[in-house]
């Protein structure tokens, strides 16, 4: 399957929180180690299709910040990215705190369990508006580094596409490219009248 062909759908956020705060209960009264893989198995679908959900859209939007569609999507992620993790915490804790996390770890992988620790660690729902504000200033240096149009030998790149020229066999083509992309990067506007 190409990348193109993969498709994209919003989740459902009130129905993936719903399904979160079930199982971090579940887990967290699991009788034993196979009651506690059996709802982590369970969970690992919904967890995927959230994560991977984000990615594409992200991906999709990067290659095209003037899709209307994928915009949305972005926004859309800005706003719920940090909400999602946010929800997915009751139930880190019960992965974390397991009694069967040994059990556990045939599920997921030791690095997810750090991870997991790690995120315990700044996830707070107090910090939510500044990841939200986070994501958009990204986004926004995205959209204006994704827009530039850079003269080139002759051509019009992007500062992505001068990535080629940057890295051609010739030195003094290298040379010439880094300059213009430097000189792209320093007369690059945003459209924020805050700055």
């Amino acid at each position: 399957m190409n990348f193109d062909e993969v498709k994209y759908a919003r989740p459902d956020f009130e129905a993936y929180a719903q399904q979160l705060k079930q199982t971090a209960t579940q887990l967290a009264n699991a009788e034993d180690a196979k009651s506690a893989i059996a709802v982590a198995k369970a969970t690992v679908p919904a967890v995927n299709a959230v994560m991977s959900a984000a990615m594409l859209a992200t991906i999709r939007h990067s290659i095209d910040t003037r899709d209307a569609y994928y915009t949305a999507e972005d926004e859309y992620w800005n706003e719920f990215g940090p909400q999602y993790d946010n929800v997915e915490t009751d139930y880190l804790k019960a992965l974390v705190n397991s009694p069967y996390r040994e059990a556990l770890e045939a599920v997921y992988p030791k690095p997810f369990f750090l991870k997991a620790e790690n995120q315990l660690r700044v996830q707070t729902p107090a910090v939510l508006e500044l990841q939200q504000r986070d994501n958009q200033l990204i986004s926004e240096y995205d959209n204006l580094t994704a827009g530039a149009q850079i003269d080139f030998d002759g051509k019009t790149y992007t500062l992505a596409q001068l990535g080629g020229p940057m890295a051609d066999a010739d030195r003094q083509t290298r040379k010439a490219a880094s300059a213009a992309y430097w000189v792209g990067m320093l007369t690059m506007k945003p459209n924020r009248s805050d700055l």
